[in-house]
């Protein structure tokens, strides 16, 4: 019997010395729409955000010295379209790719800190 994953808790994301936190708290919270958290954080953890089944933590210390290739995460959203229209209301630089298959289409950017963000559109009932 195989047991699947059904959510992630947490994903840690590196921060390096002089990283702007405003501008972090301005694009994980006011236009990507995630919680800021606020209490009880982790050593080493400056900011996190929350939605409903995950929590994303911005660390400093080692965790800021990751190569940048391997930095980032993906994050599921209702909509391509409205991410992307309120990502270019934001003037924020990201790209379209039309993939098949488990793939699919695909927004990429990256957020203040320098992190890859994919975004991926929420499966449709079928």
């Amino acid at each position: 019997m195989i047991c699947r994953i059904v959510a992630i808790v947490h994903v840690h994301l590196p921060l390096q010395d002089g990283a702007d936190l405003q501008a972090l708290r301005t694009f994980y919270g006011e236009i990507l729409g995630l919680e800021e958290v606020t209490d009880d954080l982790p050593a080493g953890v400056v900011l996190a955000f929350r939605s409903r089944m995950l929590q994303l933590r911005l660390c400093s210390g080692r965790a800021g010295r990751i190569r940048r290739m391997y930095r980032g995460c993906v994050l599921v959203v209702e909509s391509l379209e409205q991410m992307s229209q309120a990502l270019h209301d934001a003037d924020i630089e990201h790209r379209w790719e039309h993939g098949w298959g488990y793939y699919g289409r695909r927004i990429f950017l990256r957020d203040p800190a320098g992190n890859l963000i994919e975004l991926k559109e929420a499966p449709q009932p079928l």
